[in-house]
C-alpha cells in the first residue's frame, strides 16, 4: 500500500513538473526555462501572392512569391510587428516582379540585399535611409526612381546596362559613395540625384547622357574632374553648386552656361583673379570684388551670371 501511495505521488510531482515547461521564467522564477525555449522562424501574408519568412538565426528576411511587392511605409512594413529583432539581410526571390514605395526603407540595420532578375521596377525610395547598406547590385531597370537609395550609405555602386533615368535624388546625401560606374545606355540624371555625396571624386558620364538636371551634383565637394558629354545641351541651375574641390571640368564648345549659380562655391576652377571663365564665358563673379572697378576680362565673348545670388 506504501509502494502504491509512493508511486502516485510521484506520478502527481511529474506531471506538474511538465506542465511548467515552456512557462517564461518571468512567470515562474525559474532562469532555467528560457534556456530550453528554441525561437521559431516566423512568416506572413503580404498580399495573396506574396509572402515573408524571418529566419531568427541569420537575420534574413525573404521575400517569396510572384507579382508586386506592394507600397509599405516605414513602421508598416506587414513584418513590423511580428520580428522584434534586427533584419541584416533581405532577399527577394525570383517570380517577385515589383517593389512598391518605400518597401525596405528606413530598415537601418539591414547591410545586405539580393535582388532577384524578374524585378522589372522599383517605385521612389525603397532603400531610402537604409543606414548600413553598403553594396547593392540592381537588375536591369530602365529608370531608377525617386530617392531609391537617399539617405543611404552604399560604397560602391554599379548601374547595369539598360538604365536610361536616374531620377530625383536618387543616390542623394549618401555619405560613403565614392565609386560609380554609369552604364552607356544612361539618357537623364535628373534634379538632385547625386546631390550631397560628399565622398565622389569622379564620376565618368557616358556619351549617351543628353540631360543633367539642377542640383544634380551639388555639395559633391570631393569631386575633382568630371567631362560633360557632347550631347548635353545646357547646365541647370545649381548643378555642380558647392563643388569646393572641382579643379577640372571639360565642357561641350556650344553649352549653354547660362544658369543661376550653377558653379558657384567652385572656387578652384577661378583664375588668380577670382574669375570663373568657360568655354570664353564669364560665369561668376568673386563678391569681394567691387563692382564699380568690374572689367570684362579680354576674350570674353559673354557674361553670364555676375554675380553671388544674382541671376543679372
Amino acid at each position: 500500500m506504501k509502494r502504491k501511495i509512493l508511486s502516485l505521488v510521484l506520478s502527481a510531482a511529474m506531471m506538474i513538473s511538465m506542465c511548467t515547461i515552456g512557462v517564461s521564467a518571468e512567470e515562474t522564477g525559474n532562469w532555467w526555462d528560457d534556456l530550453i525555449i528554441v525561437p521559431e522562424d516566423k512568416n506572413g501574408e503580404i498580399s495573396e501572392t506574396v509572402v515573408w519568412e524571418y529566419d531568427v538565426e541569420t537575420y534574413t528576411l525573404t521575400i517569396k512569391g510572384t507579382g508586386e511587392l506592394p507600397d509599405s511605409f516605414p513602421g508598416e512594413h506587414p513584418w513590423d510587428d511580428v520580428v522584434e529583432t534586427k533584419i541584416e539581410r533581405i532577399v527577394v526571390e525570383e517570380g517577385i516582379t515589383s517593389i512598391g514605395e518605400y518597401g525596405f526603407a528606413r530598415m537601418r540595420e539591414v547591410a545586405e540585399v539580393v535582388l532577384p532578375s524578374t524585378v522589372e521596377s522599383m517605385s521612389n525610395y525603397v532603400f531610402h535611409q537604409c543606414n548600413e547598406l553598403k553594396t547593392l547590385t540592381l537588375p536591369p531597370l530602365e529608370v531608377i526612381n525617386a530617392g531609391l537609395l537617399e539617405g543611404s550609405y552604399v560604397e560602391n555602386l554599379i548601374l547595369p546596362e539598360g538604365v536610361k533615368v536616374i531620377g530625383q535624388r536618387a543616390f542623394a546625401s549618401n555619405n560613403r559613395l565614392k565609386s560609380v560606374s554609369l552604364p552607356e545606355t544612361l539618357e537623364r540624371i535628373e534634379i538632385g540625384a547625386f546631390s550631397g555625396c560628399i565622398a565622389i571624386e569622379d564620376i565618368t558620364l557616358p556619351e549617351s547622357l543628353t540631360y543633367i538636371g539642377g542640383d544634380a551634383f551639388s555639395g559633391c565637394d570631393s569631386l575633382k574632374t568630371i567631362n560633360i558629354p557632347e550631347g548635353v545641351e545646357k547646365i541647370n541651375d545649381l548643378t555642380f553648386y558647392a563643388c569646393e574641390n572641382l579643379e577640372e571640368i571639360i565642357l561641350p564648345e556650344n553649352i549653354d552656361l547660362n544658369s543661376f549659380a550653377a558653379f558657384d562655391g567652385c572656387e578652384k576652377l577661378c583664375d588668380e583673379d577670382g574669375y570663373l571663365i568657360l568655354n570664353d564665358t564669364l560665369l561668376l563673379y568673386t563678391a569681394e570684388v567691387n563692382a564699380e572697378e568690374f572689367v570684362v576680362p579680354d576674350g570674353v565673348k559673354f557674361v553670364g551670371c555676375l554675380f553671388r545670388g544674382s541671376d543679372n
